[in-house]
């Protein structure tokens, strides 16, 4: 309610609050009764373009990479 805007990939939720992931790998917890909506892009945190300057081997080591843990 302070007006700050979150971006990131929902990883957890529960009755009180919601918890994101930045493209930093920074992790954000909003209490839910501070949050006045929650928007969903439908856009990649990918930069856009970056799959067609990647060879399809470098993609899925990539997609490896990211799926770690």
């Amino acid at each position: 309610m302070d007006g700050s805007t979150y971006q990131g990939i929902l990883i957890s939720e529960n009755a009180s609050s919601i918890t994101m992931k930045a493209a930093d790998n920074s992790e954000t917890r909003v209490l839910r009764q501070d949050i006045d909506s929650i928007v969903n892009t439908g856009f990649s945190l990918m930069p856009e373009g970056l799959d067609s300057l990647i060879s399809p081997d470098e993609m899925a080591s990539l997609i490896h990479f990211l799926r770690k843990p």
